[in-house]
C-alpha cells in the first residue's frame, strides 16, 4: 500500500507520530508542545499555543488523508465533527464523543455485568467534606488525573461540583489502562492492558495526575472475559463505533475491576503497548487502522531485538524553572537507548532471563530557539522510558 498522510491533533503527539512513521505512513502533527522528537519525526510540526480554538484554523492548512485522535479530543466534539469536513476523523463521531464521555452512560455499561463495578457516584457534594476523605471530585472535562481533588482539598473548586464535575467514591487499588479495537461489525479485540504509576511510585504535582505506564499487565481469564463483555456492550450500544477504546479501570484487592471512564483515542498508556509489540500481534496503531481498511505501508524498522517489557514515566518541573538552550542541547544527547550501568537497579519486571535493562528520554522541549524557555512548577518536561529487551532465537 502506497503511503498515506496522518493528521494527529493532541496535547502531545510524539508517540503516535513515531507509530504512524513506523508504519510508513506521514504524519503531521498539530499538538500544544511540540516537542523536539516530534518536530523530528513529523513532515510538519505545529504548536496551537490557542488551544483548542486555534485547532480548526490550523488544521485548514493541510492536505490530509485522514485524522487520528490524541490526548484531549474527546472533550472537544464540535472541533472533532469541523475536522471530518476536513478530512475523515478515524474515529468516533462527534454523537458517539458526547455520548462515551457522560458518566450515566460508564454506569450502564457496567449494570449487572459479572466482575465490573461501577463506583458509588452522585452530583452533589458529601454533607460533610471533613468526613467523607473517600470522595473525589472530578471535574466532566478532565484529562490525564488533572483538577481531581480529595474531599476537604479543594472548596472552591467543589462549590462548582454541580456544574462542572460529579462525586465518586474513591476505590483503594492499582490503576489498569485497558485497551481494545472495535471493528465495523461489532467485533471486539483486546490490545492490552497496562499500570498506570501511582503516587508512591513516581512524583507529580498533583495526587491523580497521570504520571506514567508500564505493562504488558497479564490479568486472569475471567478479568478478561468480563472485560471482552463489557467492550461487546459498548459496541452494541454504539453500533457506529469504529476504532481505538480505552478504558481506565481500579483493580481492588479481590481483584474485582471498577470502571472509571472511557476514552475513545489512542492515549499515554498506548505507547507502552506499540514498543512490546511481537511480530504475531499488531500494533495498537496498525489495529486501529485496520478496523478502518488501511493496511501498512511497510514497517519502517525491522529488528531481530523483542521488547515484551515497557515504561514510561514523566518527569514534571519540581519548581519554577528556566532551561537554556545548552542545557536543551544536554538532554538532546540522551535520547539514544543506553544500557542500565547499575545491573542491581530494581525495575521489578526487569528481571528477566538474558535480558537487557535500557533507557531513554522523549518529549524533550524544542532546542531550535536560543531564547531560555520557562517552566512553571508541575509543567511536563520530558519522558523517561525504560525497556528489556530479549533476543530473538
Amino acid at each position: 500500500m502506497s503511503s498515506l498522510t496522518f493528521g494527529i491533533v493532541g496535547y502531545s503527539s510524539r508517540a503516535l507520530v513515531q507509530a504512524v512513521v513506523d508504519l510508513g505512513h506521514h504524519a503531521i502533527s498539530l499538538d500544544a508542545f511540540g516537542d523536539q522528537d516530534t518536530i523530528e519525526l513529523a513532515t510538519r510540526s505545529y504548536v496551537v499555543e490557542d488551544w483548542p480554538f486555534g485547532i480548526l484554523p490550523v488544521a485548514g492548512q493541510f492536505h490530509v488523508d485522514g485524522w487520528l485522535l490524541a490526548g484531549g479530543m474527546e472533550h472537544l466534539p464540535d472541533t472533532v465533527h469541523e475536522l471530518n469536513r476536513l478530512a475523515p476523523v478515524l474515529g468516533p463521531s462527534a454523537e458517539d464523543l458526547r455520548t462515551l464521555r457522560l458518566p450515566g452512560f460508564w454506569q450502564a455499561c457496567t449494570e449487572q455485568l459479572e466482575g465490573v463495578g461501577w463506583p458509588s457516584t452522585q452530583r452533589a457534594a458529601p454533607d460533610d467534606l471533613t468526613r467523607s476523605p473517600d470522595w473525589l471530585f472530578k471535574p466532566y472535562r478532565s484529562a490525564g488525573g488533572l483538577h481531581i481533588y480529595q474531599a476537604g482539598q479543594e472548596p472552591s473548586i467543589h462549590q462548582l461540583a454541580a456544574e462542572s464535575g460529579y462525586w465518586q467514591q474513591q476505590i483503594q487499588g492499582r490503576s489498569l489502562g485497558v485497551n481494545w479495537t472495535i471493528g465495523h461489525r461489532q467485533t471486539v479485540d483486546l490490545l492490552g492492558i497496562t499500570e498506570s504509576l501511582c503516587a508512591l511510585q513516581w512524583p507529580g504535582p498533583s495526587p491523580y495526575i497521570y504520571r506514567g505506564s508500564l505493562g504488558p499487565i497479564a490479568l486472569s481469564a475471567a478479568q478478561r472475559q468480563a472485560l471482552t463483555c463489557l467492550a461487546e456492550r459498548v459496541a452494541s450500544m454504539l453500533p457506529n463505533y469504529c476504532g481505538w477504546l480505552q478504558a481506565d479501570f481500579i483493580e481492588d484487592r479481590q481483584g474485582r475491576l471498577w470502571l472509571l471512564e472511557f476514552n475513545p483515542r489512542w492515549t499515554a498508556g498506548m505507547e507502552v503497548l506499540q514498543q512490546c509489540t511481537w511480530p504475531s500481534q499488531p500494533s495498537p496503531l496498525a489495529q486501529h487502522l485496520k478496523t478502518w481498511n488501511i493496511e501498512p505501508a511497510g514497517e519502517r524498522f525491522s529488528s531481530p531485538t523483542l521488547f515484551p517489557y515497557f515504561s514510561k514515566a514523566i518527569y514534571y518541573a519540581p519548581s519554577d524553572l528556566e532551561l537554556s538552550q545548552e542545557a536543551r542541547l544536554s538532554l538532546q544527547r540522551l535520547r539514544p537507548w543506553q544500557a542500565f550501568s547499575n545491573s542491581s537497579t530494581d525495575l521489578s519486571w526487569s528481571r528477566v532471563a538474558n535480558g537487557h535493562a535500557q533507557w531513554s528520554i522523549a518529549d524533550i522541549p524544542p532546542i531550535g530557539s536560543a531564547t531560555p524557555m520557562q517552566f512553571r512548577a508541575g509543567d511536563p518536561i520530558l519522558t523517561i522510558r525504560s525497556r528489556v529487551s530479549l533476543q530473538a532465537g
